[in-house]
């Protein structure tokens, strides 16, 4: 498990990093302005994972899956922090498979 940097995109602009990523990783959203951007390079479709911490009525709240194909990227988010930060405002995200697999998070930042 790993914990991704958090990569704030402003106006002037960011490159962002990849990372390789495991069957499970977290990564910081304290605000709820962060963003996941998952690159499947692999040669099947995967399924991505958003763990829920939300429980309502003493039911939980269903984790957020999302499938993306081969060679396809997908951004994934905002994430509320209500339903999916931990304690530590951590989100957990799993992969149905990490082979050729990448992700990044990125925080948007609104200017007044």
């Amino acid at each position: 498990m790993a914990e991704y940097t958090v990569q704030t995109v402003a106006q002037a602009g960011v490159v962002p990093t990849e990372n390789a990523v495991s069957a499970s990783d977290t990564f910081n959203n304290q605000d709820g302005n962060v963003i996941l951007e998952v690159t499947n390079g692999s040669g099947g479709q995967i399924t991505v994972t958003v763990v829920s911490q939300a429980t309502v009525s003493s039911l939980a709240v269903a984790d957020q899956t999302v499938t993306i194909d081969n060679g396809a990227v997908k951004a994934i988010g905002p994430f509320k922090t209500s339903v999916f930060n931990d304690a530590s405002d951590d989100v957990t995200v799993t992969y149905s498979g990490t082979s050729s697999v990448t992700a990044q998070c990125l925080k948007i930042v609104t200017q007044g």
